[in-house]
């Protein structure tokens, strides 16, 4: 697996954080091969959880034979957590990161 940075390119995937007010937007692509690495989100504040609302490639998806297919999940994050991104072939990831209300932690605590 390899870990990217806050700015990555590597000819054949990037990927790029951006801050916009509190809220934290990265985003990866990959070229025609699928692509495995981990995110750190250091950058994130000290003592505060996040919401990370991830809009992945599903499993499945594929630039040739399945490009539409893909998933949304929400995880509660800090800035200990590692994003482990599974990118398809010519696919991507996007991914909002929010401050947590108190309500979004204890829904996604309790879903695990």
């Amino acid at each position: 697996m390899m870990r990217l940075g806050l700015w990555s390119n590597l000819s054949d995937t990037l990927a790029r954080k951006q801050r916009g007010g509190e809220d934290w937007f990265i985003g990866s692509i990959t070229n025609e091969k699928k692509r495995n690495f981990d995110l750190p989100l250091k950058f994130l504040d000290k003592n505060r959880s996040y919401v990370a609302e991830i809009y992945r490639d599903a499993d499945a998806a594929d630039w040739k034979t399945n490009p539409i297919a893909y998933k949304i999940e929400k995880r509660l994050v800090t800035r200990d957590s590692i994003l482990s991104l599974h990118l398809a072939p010519g696919g991507g990831e996007a991914i909002r990161l929010k401050p947590a209300t108190q309500e979004e932690q204890e829904i996604l605590k309790a879903k695990g």
